[in-house]
């Protein structure tokens, strides 16, 4: 059995299950990210995720960046489709090869 707790927090992965407009859409996703064991998120120390997807016929684009003060544990995520998903992926402006899976691993922050 794994423990997942707070001391452990940068050891884990974090990845996103998104699920595409049909046809012509917008999303937007926020997740919140602090140290999760002092009190600094008080003093304005902590991020967001930021999560845009925009689909349209022919592709999925999804966007994703960090806005904050708190410096996050880990600098990729990784962003799972559903399998029958066969449009153009486009993650922080690259066009991605597609794979069987459907899972891609994107980098919150750019430089990092």
């Amino acid at each position: 059995m794994i423990l997942h707790t707070f001391e452990t927090k940068s050891e884990d992965e974090r990845g996103f299950m998104v699920f595409p407009h049909r046809h012509n859409g917008k999303t937007e996703f926020k997740l919140y990210e602090d140290d999760g064991y002092t009190n600094d998120y008080k003093k304005g120390i902590f991020a967001f995720v930021n999560v845009n997807m925009e689909c349209d016929r022919e592709k999925v684009k999804i966007d994703i960046s960090e806005e904050g003060k708190y410096e996050l544990p880990y600098n990729k995520v990784k962003i799972h489709l559903p399998k029958s998903e066969t449009r153009k992926i486009v993650i922080n402006g690259k066009t991605l090869e597609k794979n069987n899976e459907n899972v891609y691993e994107a980098c919150v922050a750019e430089g990092r």
